[in-house]
């Protein structure tokens, strides 16, 4: 079955780097409404890619666009806004005045066998609440009052739980 999500495919301005910062009076991103209207409705980032601005200008290398807190967390009491990705030495003080999109990790993992590395089910009551150590809520607040900003996005497991 072909699905042709590039027809929805929203391409930025600029595809290479990051938009300057949005504010009240100089929206650099549309509204997700926006996006509906104009039929662009998906926003897509790859993780590594050199883009294609010629073929599939609507797929954005991520590290371009967005920058992130620690991600490899196992343990619910680590979760924390500290600058992870992308690597370049960049510390979250100087991230506050960044025109790169921020968004916050809050998947939980568990190590198994084989330095295999899945999901925490265990703990998704926990990692998917608003509050208490480990939660959801805690977490994007935290990074709110470091940052100086919200986050544009979240990334996490199971959204369907909480």
């Amino acid at each position: 079955m072909k699905v042709d999500l590039a027809h929805y495919g929203y391409v930025p301005p600029q595809t290479d780097e990051a938009s300057p910062l949005s504010s009240e009076f100089d929206k650099t991103w549309p509204m997700l409404g926006e996006l509906i209207d104009q039929g662009t409705r998906l926003v897509s980032f790859i993780n590594a890619l050199v883009p294609d601005k010629e073929n599939t200008p609507f797929l954005l290398n991520k590290f371009d666009i967005v920058w992130g807190d620690k991600y490899d967390i196992r343990d619910t009491g680590l979760f924390a806004c500290t600058h992870e990705r992308p690597f370049n030495g960049t510390t979250i003080q100087e991230m506050h005045n960044y025109s790169k999109v921020f968004f916050v990790n809050h998947p939980l993992y568990r190590q198994q066998a084989l330095g295999i590395q899945v999901s925490d089910v265990r703990s998704i009551a926990k990692t998917s609440s608003w509050a208490g150590p480990g939660g959801l809520g805690a977490h994007m607040l935290q990074c709110s009052s470091a940052v100086a900003r919200q986050s544009t996005f979240v990334l996490m497991g199971f959204f369907n739980v909480g």
